[in-house]
């Protein structure tokens, strides 16, 4: 979606009106891992997001900005089951980014500081609705829309004066495979059951990248 974009930049700052987007199957891959700890019909639990963000209309100033590593977002939330069998969530956390910019006459800014390249930018909040569309004794397959809104800060050079100020709002659809919460007494098989399903959904999403780069490749 579209927001203001504030810069803050020694040649001049910058506000603009920023059109964004996701490319969520392009490079690396849109994902989100989620632990919750069931209690009856409540829930509470952590998850992280991984998504990106790509400005399509860049200003004079401002070659290239993208959080193309990851506007990621780490959620504390807490949930309930209704009536129709619909999760309904919400939660608050914070933005972990890895921006990657270039700025006019100067080299790219990218992983560089920060963890590895990426930087405690912000704080986010999110409200999400989710089904269960099949399951089975041990796992399921689930929908959910969500919407999260934050505010960030990236830098965009090793200038600790110099950065970017990005509000966002997004939408998701999301489709994935989880797995029940274990039994008392579980056997080997249930623990391995329990993480190697959807440890290989995760990474299928990254062999199913390379083989359509491979199959539409110029």
């Amino acid at each position: 979606m579209n927001s203001v974009l504030s810069i803050k930049n020694n040649d001049g700052d910058i506000v603009h009106k920023a059109s964004w987007e996701g490319r969520s199957f392009i490079d690396s891959p849109y994902y989100t891992v989620r632990l919750d700890n069931w209690n009856d019909k409540s829930t509470v639990g952590i998850e992280w997001v991984h998504y990106k963000m790509y400005l399509k209309n860049p200003p004079t100033g401002i070659d290239n900005l993208s959080i193309s590593d990851g506007y990621n977002i780490l959620f504390f939330n807490i949930g309930k089951r209704n009536k129709r069998n619909i999760i309904q969530r919400v939660g608050a956390g914070i933005i972990v980014a890895h921006p990657d910019v270039t700025l006019t006459g100067r080299e790219r800014f990218w992983n560089k500081g920060g963890i590895s390249g990426a930087y405690i930018s912000g704080l986010a909040i999110q409200a999400s609705f989710e089904r269960w569309v099949y399951e089975t004794n041990r796992h399921i397959i689930t929908s959910e829309i969500k919407l999260s809104s934050g505010y960030a800060r990236i830098p965009i050079s090793n200038n600790s004066n110099e950065f970017a100020d990005i509000p966002h709002i997004a939408l998701h659809v999301v489709l994935g495979i989880g797995s029940k919460p274990l039994k008392i007494k579980s056997t080997l098989v249930d623990y391995v059951n329990y993480f190697i399903v959807p440890t290989i959904h995760h990474y299928s999403i990254y062999r199913f990248k390379k083989v359509k780069d491979f199959l539409f490749k110029d």
